[in-house]
């Protein structure tokens, strides 16, 4: 790709990521999609569309986009870290663990769901409202159980 198409791609990223910031999600999942197809190798957009369908819990399009930052700057944290998140959400445990050990952490071994041995965390139950904090089994980076 062409710097102008990376120079494209950094503006509407940075457009997208405004919107995103006054709540306009449709403004920017709209901003990226183009920054994606002025410069669709930079990891940067796939991490920022991973990171608004996770928040929206598009959790398929979240891994996918997470997926794709990772395999174009493999020792992206923060895109290794959404990725970790979106494959617990659909539950595909082996690239769960390759996310977290991609971020440092070092699971039990075997297959399926990991179960640290890490104790217990607090939990907050609907911080938007009412706000409570439980506690439960921290199983995972993702994951606890009350």
């Amino acid at each position: 790709m062409g710097m102008t198409n990376r120079a494209e791609a950094e503006r509407l990223t940075d457009d997208a990521s405004t919107l995103q910031e006054c709540g306009d999600a449709l403004g920017a999942e709209r901003a990226y999609l183009a920054a994606l197809s002025a410069d669709p190798e930079w990891s940067a957009t796939h991490y920022n569309l991973g990171l608004l369908c996770k928040y929206q819990l598009r959790w398929e399009e979240s891994f996918a986009h997470n997926a794709r930052a990772v395999e174009l700057a493999p020792d992206d944290e923060a895109a290794n870290w959404n990725l970790g998140i979106a494959a617990t959400a659909l539950q595909r445990w082996a690239e769960a663990r390759r996310a977290w050990t991609a971020c440092g952490i070092d699971g039990p071994p075997g297959e399926g769901p990991p179960e640290f041995a890490w104790g217990h965390t607090p939990v907050r139950l609907d911080p938007a409202t009412a706000g409570e904090v439980v506690w439960g089994k921290r199983l995972d980076p993702a994951r606890a159980r009350i």
